[in-house]
């Protein structure tokens, strides 16, 4: 394995070719969980806040590309999360080296385990997809079933009443449609918050 692309170009010492990484778990991610659903920023920050005390993890911004230079220049999830631009924020065991980079090539090219959520933006008119994803580990196994069991599945495309089973919601965000805001799919289209299809 090429080193200096498992590690990136701050992980390797020229001086002792082994990684300075080399105590954190490196395990290449063989199996992903991946849950869209719609969920508050509010819940956002309730559930990693908790994740962070019952699950022994961090977490950290991720940028979203290269020219994203505004990722990881705060440590204040609250105050992140009030920022109008999506967030991809990447969720890590404990300890976390304090070398490790959050950037683009980690999230291409590391291999260790890890989850990522991509919050969705919100504004008084709509709320946008959220996507969790990781890798099918503990911890990260423990905070996918955290999720499902704070939220309810289906959900129906608005424009042609398809149905989406696996799709999920919290109840904020029910009670954000049932009060007449857009929920957004990721390429734009209004969704219904429903738990059943449609009765023919």
């Amino acid at each position: 394995m090429n080193q200096r692309r498992f590690f990136g170009r701050r992980g390797f010492n020229r001086k002792n070719p082994v990684p300075q990484l080399k105590e954190y778990e490196m395990t290449r991610m063989t199996r992903l969980f991946g849950i869209q659903l719609h969920v508050t920023r509010a819940e956002v920050l309730t559930w990693i806040t908790t994740w962070m005390e019952e699950f022994e993890v961090e977490w950290r911004e991720c940028p979203l590309n290269i020219s994203d230079k505004k990722a990881g220049l705060t440590s204040d999830l609250k105050a992140l999360l009030k920022k109008d631009r999506d967030l991809r924020i990447v969720i890590l065991e404990k300890p976390v080296p304090k070398s490790l980079v959050v950037d683009m090539d980690f999230f291409s090219n590391s291999t260790i385990n890890r989850a990522f959520f991509d919050v969705g933006r919100q504004s008084r008119n709509q709320l946008e997809e959220s996507h969790f994803t990781g890798s099918a580990t503990k911890p990260f196994l423990s905070l996918a079933k955290y999720v499902k069991k704070r939220t309810k599945s289906g959900v129906r495309l608005k424009c042609d009443g398809s149905f989406y089973k696996s799709h999920r919601y919290s109840d904020s965000a029910r009670e954000l449609w049932e009060s007449g805001t857009k929920i957004i799919d990721l390429v734009g289209q209004e969704l219904d918050l429903i738990s059943e299809p449609a009765k023919s």
